[in-house]
């Protein structure tokens, strides 16, 4: 996985300058995580999408005035300085700009009260300080300092308390935790009121959040640790919430890091005060959170990457696409998204596409779409092989409506049982009609979707050895890397089932000369009822397959 991958270009103008008046009259983004489907919404209405009983978990971090100013000693030269947390007794973990102006010993004077030596130097601008002041050091900080508002802000902060949040508490943050800027004291006592169980954990925003990824590669990038609490009663509080299966709904990316450090590491939510350098990107498994409210992240940073993980890099970056097409804020001050799960009632759905207008054969219908995707599901009904009966396997033709609901993709699917076989037959009027129907209606790929009940792997991709897709090398890798990362990691490439003899896929891409995919879902992951996250899974996958070849 590339940092690439996450890049996307911004307007400058939707940069956020400063807050609104209002806090809560921001835009919200309602984001499916399975499914990609979009609300567009207002902040204060946030409460319609929560439900009684869920666990709502804020940071309750403050932010100083931790940009504060000196001159050397010797020189008289100007340095200012970031503090980022306290390491020891009086001594800060500090970013310094002109770093190379420092060396060990160095004495810096940042006002009468407040002078400090310089003890260590490490890479990236990190440097280590002891201070000397008279008085309360925060006080001092408080009275000299700036609010340490990030780079791409250019406005000056008339009002400090607007770069934190309401329920602030913990001093220490040197970003404040953007996602709960748009709460109000209103909104919570709304939430509480509603039977919503409000928790607050503390990570002190540190680099670990908003030091940019430099490597190439994603898994090489390293997160600088910061310090995270969690009490005895909130731990407790949130084990009952996850042992009663409520949903647990974080407010910004640094509680859901705190979470997630603390569960991955305990089995189960445990009281402690201690660091975390947890790094979520796609692949990572979430085992604690279940939606998200959050901002819109800086391109290719870790916050992005986090995002994604809870739902995928594609569905995500289409989110934000919308998001710019509709003029959302972005980063610090702009707009916010939750990224939930919209409780999607497939059979609702199902039974919507049912009413669609279609073309009915004998033993199949045609749902025309508007992109250039057909999605096949040839053995949704019992049928012929060889003289003997085949089952049918199930669920295959909701799939293909639930992705024709979702991204308006073409659909042909079996709704009797056939005396024909409609993949292996050499000819019949399923594989006729299916050629014609891609040749009249510009289609550019072919999707066909089977299950099987080999318990080896969860889901076997034929290509017929990359033939189908004219050996496009770069694209069998790309939709490989999205099942892996929001499907599983069992997968099969053209090992059993080849798409080979006289198959559908085979068919398609020789006599139509387009992209055709044979796929094979495991039983386990097409169980709509009674395996509800695997079907997601399937769902989410697919989605994030078709919307990425849409887009090439």
């Amino acid at each position: 996985m590339k940092t690439n991958d996450f890049d996307y270009f911004l307007p400058e103008n939707l940069i956020a300058q400063s807050p609104l008046e209002n806090r809560s009259s921001s835009k919200l983004l309602v984001l499916d995580k399975i499914t990609g489907e979009i609300i567009q919404e207002k902040f204060f209405n946030i409460i319609n999408y929560l439900n009684k009983g869920d666990v709502l978990v804020l940071n309750n971090t403050k932010v100083i005035p931790s940009r504060i100013y000196a001159i050397k000693e010797d020189t008289k030269a100007s340095i200012e300085i970031l503090l980022l947390k306290e390491i020891d007794k009086d001594v800060y973990e500090c970013l310094a700009r002109k770093q190379k102006r420092l060396k060990i010993g160095t004495k810096l004077i940042f006002s009468n009260e407040l002078t400090g030596t310089v003890i260590d130097i490490k890479e990236e601008g990190i440097t280590h300080i002891k201070f000397d002041y008279k008085g309360v050091f925060l006080e001092i900080i408080s009275k000299i300092g700036t609010m340490p508002l990030p780079p791409y802000i250019h406005e000056k902060l008339k009002d400090k308390d607007r770069y934190n949040t309401v329920y602030s508490k913990i001093n220490g943050s040197a970003a404040a935790p953007t996602a709960g800027l748009h709460f109000t004291n209103e909104i919570l006592k709304e939430i509480e009121n509603k039977g919503i169980e409000v928790l607050y954990v503390t990570l002190h925003v540190g680099l670990g959040t908003f030091r940019p990824v430099n490597v190439e590669d994603v898994t090489k990038h390293v997160m600088h640790s910061e310090e995270y609490e969690i009490t005895e009663e909130v731990a407790n509080k949130l084990n009952k919430a996850k042992s009663g299966k409520r949903r647990i709904v974080c407010v910004g990316t640094t509680s859901v890091r705190t979470l997630e450090s603390n569960i991955s590491k305990y089995g189960e939510f445990t009281k402690t005060k201690e660091e975390t350098s947890i790094f979520i990107y796609p692949g990572y498994k979430y085992k604690a959170v279940d939606a998200l409210i959050t901002n819109f992240h800086l391109p290719k940073s870790t916050l992005l990457m986090l995002v994604s993980a809870l739902s995928s890099k594609e569905i995500i970056m289409d989110a934000y696409k919308e998001a710019i097409d509709y003029n959302y804020r972005f980063f610090s001050f702009g707009d916010a998204m939750f990224i939930t799960n919209l409780s999607n009632n497939y059979k609702k759905i199902i039974k919507k596409v049912n009413s669609y207008e279609k073309s009915n054969y004998n033993y199949f219908k045609i749902i025309k779409g508007k992109n250039n995707i057909l999605i096949s599901a040839p053995h949704a009904y019992k049928h012929i092989r060889d003289g003997k009966v085949k089952s049918n396997e199930y669920n295959t033709s909701n799939i293909v409506k639930i992705l024709k609901y979702f991204t308006d993709s073409h659909i042909i699917y079996t709704d009797k049982p056939t005396k024909e076989d409609p993949n292996f037959d050499v000819k019949n009027e399923y594989k006729n009609v299916l050629i014609q129907y891609i040749k009249e209606n510009n289609i550019k790929y072919f999707i066909d979707i089977h299950g099987y009940v080999d318990a080896k792997s969860d889901l076997i991709i034929g290509t017929n050895d990359k033939k189908n897709i004219n050996n496009d090398c770069n694209l069998l890798e790309n939709i490989y890397n999205i099942f892996y990362y929001n499907f599983s990691t069992n997968i099969l490439i053209d090992k059993k089932y080849k798409a080979s003899n006289n198959a559908l896929s085979k068919c398609v891409s020789e006599e139509t000369n387009i992209y055709a995919f044979q796929f094979e879902i495991n039983k386990n992951f097409r169980k709509m009822k009674r395996r509800k996250k695997s079907f997601n899974k399937t769902i989410k996958s697919l989605i994030s397959v078709i919307k990425y070849i849409e887009g090439r």
